[in-house]
């Protein structure tokens, strides 16, 4: 294998000379060349979008593109500046390797197309113009040393051992999530390396890859940042200097001059100083009729770079951006603490508080302006005890808030758990009396009807009453992956996904608040009618029915 890590720490590759590109020059010892530099010998004008991905210096780049809007070609460019650098290395990994050889073959175009290179027939002893490929190995190398390989998801077993600089997913959507973090990100730990993942929005698979983009649409701690570019933003708007003919203009953009005349009647050739001129990459017409003719979330997914609502998600509505709120979501220790339990196979424990915000939960009927706050949560996947879970909380922040003894003014419910779980009810309540701090602990447990209850945690994601710690990662997860059962690709436009119950999986932490909401304030629509009777009820219903008949006896007996 030729050389490795000629960055040498440095992670990225300065885009232009500026503040950066100091830093890596001393570092180095040298002022190295940049990204700029290489694209204008190239002849490479990049997208407004792709330009901002390529200035970008996060770990975890995500770039959501539609169909034919430039994105592949936009991560190869990512890609060739650090073949144009010494002994740097990279993965370039995708679904499959066809996928992957695509995206190789473009790579080779441009070296020898623009940048003169040339393809030899041996791997060794290459000039610095020469390059060379092995379909053995999927191997690319460069006469500077430098080298990328391809990988496919389909042999996760080859992704391995050796130290990489950067990697690029190519239609990343496609990818099984479990490799990102147990084959990618952990080779790229000894240079500080970065990822690029590529791809659109699927209709049915890629949870992930939407998960990253949320996140990195908005400020984070995690390094991710995240772009989209709609298929209908492959074009550039060229400021004319005077005397440009289209043959000139399309040589620039490696267009066809004569479509760059169609799309722009009004331009008067050679251009006036000044004249702005629309250069499309796409035939921006046919485009639009197919957004008359393709159905909205299709079309959504295809072109605008917009995740579709699946209509197969229990909650479509849920989002990242909207309801993950660390302010607002935050322990408050004024407030009560409300514990939500579903000790399935998976036992999970949301902490939940309610409050009042002025800007947000003023048209939540069933709170009446109150906002549910789950501020953290418990989550084991693995086999464990109640006793296990009990002691995890103990360890948390809010747990003192659990308690109700020292706060009487405080809502005496402490919280909800499976009506089905009654052993495991018991042991929270025997636990608790030897806690120090709560004393006491009872959790409601009523019959909950999955559709009811459905409903009525939407209500409070329609009136955007909702709001979830960014530490609660678990949630987020079942949010995106509670689902029904999902028909055949052929039955997407015509099976009704309600006609049955979502599937019983990836749902504990929602149904554990589900019982929650419901004990505490009833379904919504409907008025806080418990879903059973409790034999305490049916006790004190009896005794009331029989005083009810002595009274009345007594009363005729005075009469008479």
């Amino acid at each position: 294998m030729p050389g490795r890590g000629g960055l040498q720490g440095l992670g990225h590759i300065p885009y232009e000379r500026d503040a950066y590109y100091e830093e890596c020059s001393r570092y180095l010892g040298y002022e190295p060349i940049t990204k700029e530099e290489i694209y204008q010998r190239l002849g490479y004008i990049p997208l407004p979008t792709v330009e901002r991905m390529h200035r970008s210096r996060a770990t975890h780049r995500i770039l959501v593109g539609g169909n034919r809007s430039g994105k592949t070609y936009g991560g190869m460019m990512e890609v060739v500046p650090y073949l144009f650098w010494m002994n740097t290395c990279g993965w370039v990994v995708s679904a499959n390797y066809d996928l992957a050889e695509e995206f190789r073959r473009k790579v080779e175009d441009i070296l020898i197309e623009r940048a003169g290179m040339e393809l030899a027939t041996r791997s060794t002893d290459l000039k610095p113009w020469q390059f060379s490929y092995s379909v053995k190995t999927h191997t690319f190398v460069t006469g500077l040393g430098s080298w990328f390989q391809l990988k496919s998801a389909d042999s996760p077993d080859s992704m391995h051992a050796i130290p990489l600089d950067w990697c690029i997913i190519d239609e990343a959507a496609l990818l099984p999530f479990i490799l990102y973090d147990t084959r990618i990100v952990p080779r790229l730990v000894d240079y500080g390396g970065w990822v690029l993942s590529i791809g659109t929005f699927e209709l049915t698979q890629g949870e992930w890859f939407e998960e990253y983009f949320e996140i990195g649409q908005t400020e984070n701690p995690l390094g991710i940042a995240s772009w989209e570019h709609p298929t209908e933003d492959n074009y550039h708007i060229y400021f004319a200097h005077g005397g440009e003919t289209p043959e000139a203009l399309g040589e620039a953009y490696h267009v066809n001059w004569s479509r760059i005349v169609r799309d722009n009647p009004e331009a008067e050739w050679p251009l006036r100083p000044g004249e702005q001129v629309v250069v499309w990459n796409i035939d921006h017409e046919w485009l639009l009729q197919q957004k008359n003719r393709t159905p909205p979330e299709i079309f959504a997914a295809r072109y605008q770079a917009k995740r579709a609502e699946s209509p197969y998600m229990v909650f479509p509505s849920w989002s990242l951006t909207k309801h993950v709120d660390a302010a607002r979501a935050s322990f408050d220790p004024t407030l009560p603490v409300y514990l939500a339990v579903d000790p399935g196979g998976v036992y999970a424990v949301a902490a939940v508080q309610f409050k009042k915000f002025e800007d947000a939960g003023r048209d939540n009927e069933l709170t009446h302006g109150y906002s549910l706050c789950v501020i953290d949560e418990v989550y084991f996947q693995t086999t464990v005890t109640t006793h296990e879970v009990f002691t995890a909380c103990q360890q948390r922040e809010w747990w003192e808030n659990v308690a109700r003894w020292p706060w009487p003014h405080w809502d005496p419910m402490q919280g909800a758990i499976d009506v089905t779980a009654k052993e495991q009810e018991r042991v929270w309540q025997h636990l608790a009396r030897d806690d120090e701090h709560i004393r006491a602990l009872h959790l409601m447990g009523q019959k909950v009807n999955v559709q009811p209850g459905i409903q009525t945690l939407q209500h409070f994601l329609d009136t955007g009453s909702i709001f979830v710690h960014p530490r609660c990662t678990f949630w987020n997860l079942e949010m995106r992956r509670w689902s029904y059962p999902q028909p055949s690709l052929a039955g997407l436009q015509t099976d009704d996904p309600r006609k049955s119950n979502p599937k019983d999986a990836w749902n504990h932490l929602t149904k554990a608040v589900i019982y929650l909401v419901v004990n505490k304030f009833g379904y919504y629509g409907r008025g806080k009618q418990p879903a059973v009777v409790s034999r305490n009820e049916i006790r004190q219903k009896r005794q009331e029915a029989r005083a009810g008949v002595a009274r009345a006896v007594v009363s005729r007996f005075r009469r008479g």
